[in-house]
């Protein structure tokens, strides 16, 4: 069995994840489907401005809730591991999107939307996290 430092950050961490995170989730999805799947939105409209301005928010807010763990985090380790994470993270992000603009430019693919770019990157910071903690087994 896997024996756990109680942090406190760690609890005030997972409280911010979910009453602040999960919401902030739902509300991008949301907005997303709602404004990517209706193609009544104009793109010069007040509309889609505000729409583009409350999805910037909302990845403004994830990356607050982050950086605020970070700051709380009393466990050099835990902190480490994180920053370890997001590092490796913003590094794959990079390389596929670099790739696929270059590939865009030579009209290989098709234009790949910013919209993506967020999970994208939560999803490879997921992963480096799961590796970067099976190396310290």
């Amino acid at each position: 069995m896997e024996q756990r430092i109680n942090n406190p950050a760690r609890n005030r961490m997972d409280d911010r994840t979910l009453f602040f995170g999960m919401p902030l989730l739902v509300t991008t999805l949301v907005l997303t489907i709602w404004g990517y799947g209706y193609k009544h939105i104009e793109p010069g409209s007040w509309m889609a401005t505000l729409l583009a301005v409350l999805l910037a928010l909302l990845y403004i807010g994830f990356i607050v809730n982050f950086g605020l763990y970070l700051v709380e985090e009393k466990d050099e380790f835990e902190s480490a591991i994180q920053s370890q994470s997001m590092l490796w993270a913003v590094g794959a992000t990079m390389i596929v999107t670099s790739t696929w603009g270059v590939l865009g430019f030579f009209e290989k693919v098709r234009h790949f939307n910013p919209v993506y770019f967020m999970p994208l990157f939560c999803l490879f910071m997921s992963a480096a996290r799961i590796l970067i903690r099976r190396r310290y087994r």
